[in-house]
C-alpha cells in the first residue's frame, strides 16, 4: 500500500473531488491543510467520516465549541506563527510518503516550495494547476520565480487544458506530464430531457467580482438583455460582496425578473444544476481561470454557454462541444447572448450534442482511474 500526502484547501469543493476519485484506491491518503480555514467542507468531513485509509493531519481537537473549532485552530496557528512550511516539515520528518501532491499552487505548491529542503529523494513530487496558477501568477516575477523554482523541482504536473501545459514547459518544467482531465468535474446527466432549451426564458450568470471575476460586465449583459426582451429573466450567482449592491438595483429596475445568490448563501449543488437545466444560457466571464466547473456543468444540463477565453473553454469545443468563447469586453459578451437569445436551432443542437461530448470524456471510472494513474 502506497502513502500519499496531499496538501489543499479542506474547506474546497475541489478538494474533496479529487480525494473521492482516488479514496477508493490502494492507497493510504494523509491530508495537510494548505492554508488556514473556517470549516472543513462538508462533503469532505464526511468523506474523512466514512474512509478509514483518508485523514486530516493536524486536526484541532473536538470541544463543546465544534463549530468553531476551523476558526479556533486557525487563530492558534496565527498566534504561534506556524508557518504551514513548518508544519509541513515537521509531518514528513516523522513519515515517509510516496507520493506528496500539492494540489494547487499558490497556497498548497508553495508550502511545498518551502520545505523542499526536508523532502526524502524517493518520495515523488506532484503539482496541479488550479485555475489561475500559472496563467495568470505567472505574469508577475515574484510569482513567476517561486514558480519556476516550484517546478524545477517536482516530478509530475497536471492541469486542465494544454495551454497550461505549454506555459509549465516555458517556466523550466521537465518531469512527467499527466493526462489532461478536469480537477473538480465528472459527468453529471441532464436533469430535464424532455424541456427544449429554446423553450427556456432564463440566462444564468456567475457573478464573482474581486481579483479574477469579470460579474460587473454579467451584470451589465443582463441589464441589456432583460431591457431588450420582456421574456427573459435572469439568475446571478456566486455574486460577490463587491456586486452586491448593484445586483439589487438590478432586481429593483426588473421586478419579478431578476434572482441571485450571493458568494456566502447555502446554494446547494444540486439547486445550481436545477438553475443550469431551467437555463437557456450560461455566462462565464474572468480575467483569468481554468477550464471552470460550472461551464461544464451548464452544458451538462442543456444551457447553451459562453465563456471567456481567457479560460480553457475553447480546448472544449475543439472535441466537440458547442459554445460561444468570446473576449472580455461588454460588446463581445452581449453579442454572442443575443445571438444565442434569437437562434434557437443553435441552443437544441448545442443541448443534444454537448452531454454527449461530456459524457464520453468525462465519464467518471475513467476520471478515477486516470486519477489513481498519478501515484502508480
Amino acid at each position: 500500500m502506497k502513502d500519499i500526502l496531499i496538501i489543499g484547501m479542506v474547506d474546497s469543493i475541489h478538494t474533496f473531488h479529487w480525494i473521492e476519485r482516488i479514496a477508493d484506491g490502494d492507497l493510504r491518503i494523509d491530508l495537510l491543510a494548505s492554508r488556514k480555514y473556517r470549516r472543513i467542507h462538508p462533503d469532505l468531513r464526511e468523506l474523512l467520516d466514512r474512509q478509514e485509509n483518508v485523514k486530516l493531519l493536524r486536526k484541532f481537537p473536538n470541544t463543546r465549541l465544534s463549530p468553531y473549532q476551523d476558526y479556533l485552530s486557525s487563530l492558534i496557528l496565527r498566534i504561534f506563527r506556524k508557518d504551514r512550511s513548518q508544519v509541513l516539515k515537521k509531518v514528513i520528518k516523522s513519515r515517509k510518503y510516496d507520493y506528496i501532491h500539492a494540489l494547487e499552487i499558490q497556497h498548497a505548491g508553495y508550502v511545498l516550495l518551502g520545505a523542499l529542503e526536508e523532502i526524502q529523494s524517493d518520495s515523488q513530487l506532484i503539482v496541479t494547476n488550479w485555475g489561475s496558477d500559472i496563467y495568470y501568477f505567472s505574469q508577475f516575477p515574484s510569482h513567476e520565480k517561486k514558480i519556476r523554482r516550484l517546478l524545477q523541482h517536482v516530478d509530475k504536473y497536471s492541469a486542465e487544458c494544454s495551454r497550461d501545459y505549454d506555459l509549465a514547459t516555458e517556466l523550466g518544467f521537465r518531469g512527467n506530464f499527466m493526462e489532461v482531465i478536469p480537477n473538480s468535474y465528472s459527468f453529471t446527466p441532464p436533469k430535464i430531457d424532455s424541456m427544449r432549451s429554446s423553450s427556456r426564458s432564463q440566462v444564468t450568470g456567475k457573478c464573482y467580482g474581486g481579483q479574477f471575476g469579470l460579474g460587473r460586465i454579467v451584470i451589465e449583459c443582463a441589464e441589456e438583455v432583460l431591457r431588450i426582451n420582456e421574456e427573459i429573466e435572469v439568475f446571478l450567482y456566486s455574486v460577490t460582496q463587491d456586486l452586491e449592491s448593484t445586483v439589487k438595483e438590478l432586481v429593483s429596475k426588473f421586478p419579478g425578473r431578476v434572482r441571485y445568490a450571493g458568494i456566502k448563501d447555502s446554494l446547494s449543488h444540486e439547486s445550481l444544476l436545477d438553475e443550469f437545466a431551467n437555463s437557456r444560457i450560461y455566462i462565464g466571464a474572468s480575467r483569468s481561470d481554468g477550464i471552470s466547473t460550472s461551464f461544464l456543468e451548464a452544458m451538462s444540463q442543456g444551457a447553451y454557454p459562453i465563456q471567456t477565453n481567457t479560460s480553457c473553454a475553447s480546448e472544449w469545443i475543439l472535441k466537440g462541444c458547442l459554445g460561444s468563447v468570446v473576449g472580455t469586453s461588454k460588446a463581445q459578451i452581449l453579442e454572442a447572448v443575443l445571438i444565442s437569445i434569437e437562434d434557437d436551432a443553435l441552443v437544441d443542437q448545442a443541448q443534444v450534442q454537448n452531454p454527449k461530448v461530456l459524457e464520453i470524456n468525462t465519464d467518471p471510472q475513467h476520471l478515477n482511474a486516470i486519477a489513481k494513474s498519478f501515484y502508480a
